[in-house]
């Protein structure tokens, strides 16, 4: 059955993933079925972004995009 809002198969890079609406974009494409890239400046709470993330394959980066 077709799922419009399913991620299956993409790739979503999140700026801003380790607080606020950027980890709450983070945690919902995962559970959506998507494998994202984190990016953000603070390594720890990137780290506890992707312990929240459904599925594998997630990657988290720590930069200052600035």
């Amino acid at each position: 059955m077709y799922n419009p809002f399913s991620l299956e198969g993409k790739t979503i890079v999140v700026t801003g993933a380790s607080s606020g609406i950027g980890q709450q974009v983070a945690i919902s494409c995962s559970q959506m079925g998507a494998k994202v890239a984190l990016i953000g400046r603070n390594v720890d709470r990137l780290q506890k972004t992707k312990s929240q993330l459904e599925g594998t394959g997630h990657l988290a980066i720590s930069y200052d995009l600035t």
